[in-house]
């Protein structure tokens, strides 16, 4: 059974949430969770950016740097060969390191694990809201005659940055709980698992971004 109140769990407390999820979910309900995930996500974008008129995803939550029809085809196309992959290779060290977890379940934990695309999605609503303040600022300070301060365009990239880093952090320790309780395994284990997959689809993404943009 689909389950959207033990999101907020998976965010701060994956293992518990985890152990709940185990023999209660499927494929399918992983695939619809991630559907779910990122049309909410897409369309809390998509108004905040028609408001403020405008469109730079500051945080990645699966769409790319910026929301058109192309990238979000293509970065979601992406995200879900992603899942595959860390699937994959996760479900497959796992089980060479001792795990007992089976490969549907393990597909179904990672869809659900993609929630933090919600906290990235609104950490670059908060971007774009706080960057037009800016600029409306220093449009206002020019009209004024006075050359305002455009330091506010570092902030957005130290912002995007430490951001991208901890979205990456959160995201690396909620899908290693995931195939610890998926699997049975240690979380140095489980970490072990994960990390190859996960590496080779960042790299993918940042070659087929620089095509894209």
């Amino acid at each position: 059974m689909l389950s959207l109140s033990i999101l907020p769990k998976i965010l701060f407390k994956p293992r518990e949430a985890f152990e709940e999820l185990k023999d209660n979910t499927t494929a399918s309900e992983g695939v619809l969770m991630l559907i779910l995930i990122s049309v909410s996500s897409l369309i809390l974008f998509g108004l905040a950016s028609s408001a403020t008129g405008l469109n730079l995803m500051a945080l990645n939550f699966g769409f790319g740097p910026q929301l058109t029809l192309v990238s979000a085809a293509t970065f979601f196309s992406l995200q879900f060969f992603g899942i595959l992959l860390i699937t994959f290779f996760a479900n497959t060290i796992a089980a060479h390191l001792g795990g007992s977890g089976n490969i549907k379940e393990t597909f179904a934990f990672i869809c659900y694990s993609k929630i933090l695309n919600i906290i990235a999605c609104l950490g670059s609503i908060f971007a774009i809201i706080w960057f037009r303040a800016k600029i409306l600022l220093a449009l206002s300070a020019l009209n004024e005659g006075v050359l305002g301060s455009t330091e506010f365009i570092g902030t957005l990239s130290s912002f995007t940055i430490y951001g991208t880093v901890a979205i990456t952090i959160w995201s690396l320790y909620i899908l290693t709980e995931s195939i610890s309780v998926s699997h049975g395994i240690s979380r140095g284990k489980s970490l072990a698992a994960v990390l190859p997959g996960l590496l080779l689809i960042t790299f993918i993404a940042s070659f087929v971004g620089q095509l894209i943009v």
